[in-house]
């Protein structure tokens, strides 16, 4: 049965309408070389952490949680309710990213202060590193603009055209072939809050474990 996904407020509403298959690390890295600085990040965190294309484009300091060093959390919509903003929260559903040192390594020189609600990756700073003239631009990437940059990338890079979802479908597939189904679905998931520590919640402790496997086997 073909995947539907459905939309998210502030989504954009167009899909890719293909399924490019699994990116090979060669192929990833070399569309890296190529891609400009922010989208370059950006792409790389969702090879790290399989998070949907619009929630690293909706990435702000104060939705991540540093109490572990070893171990970050992204909580997209942190401050529209405790348990962010996403398509369960009406169910008491939590939706947490992993943000591994790995993670924490491309966000690191991004964010000098995590109480700040500006998002962290914006058009004007790729014009800014590509030296273009200064155009106006918007306040943030959104899917549209980082699967152009995607495609671009590939472009220059002569490799067979992906787009960001592409990535998150490659992580997800490793993932499972690589720690099990139950694993992927962890990561990749929500948790149910029957707590005020988010870090205590059985299922985010799950889903750190398995963001830290994944991570000791890059």
């Amino acid at each position: 049965m073909k995947e539907v996904k459905p939309l998210k407020t502030g989504q954009d509403n167009v899909h890719e309408n293909h399924r490019r298959g699994i990116v090979t690390e060669t192929e990833f890295h070399k569309v890296l070389a190529k891609a400009n600085p922010v989208a370059r990040d950006m792409l790389m965190l969702i090879w790290l952490t399989a998070m949907r294309p619009y929630e690293v484009c909706d990435l702000r300091p104060y939705d991540i949680l540093t109490d572990d060093n070893e171990c970050w959390l992204y909580i997209p919509g942190r401050d529209k309710s405790p348990i962010g903003d996403h398509k369960t929260s009406r169910f008491d559903r939590i939706k947490v990213i992993p943000l591994t040192r790995a993670a924490q390594k491309v966000l690191k020189p991004r964010i000098k202060d995590f109480t700040s609600k500006a998002y962290v990756f914006k058009p004007q700073e790729a014009v800014k590193d590509l030296e273009r003239l200064i155009v106006k631009t918007r306040e943030k990437y959104d899917h549209n603009t980082l699967c152009r940059a995607c495609k671009r990338a590939c472009e220059r890079a002569k490799v067979k055209e992906f787009v960001p979802y592409d990535l998150r479908r490659t992580v997800a597939t490793g993932t499972r072939a690589l720690l099990g189904k139950e694993a992927a679905k962890v990561l990749l998931g929500h948790a149910k809050t029957d707590t005020t520590d988010i870090y205590l919640l059985e299922e985010v402790q799950e889903a750190i474990k398995v963001a830290k496997m994944l991570a000791s086997q890059a």
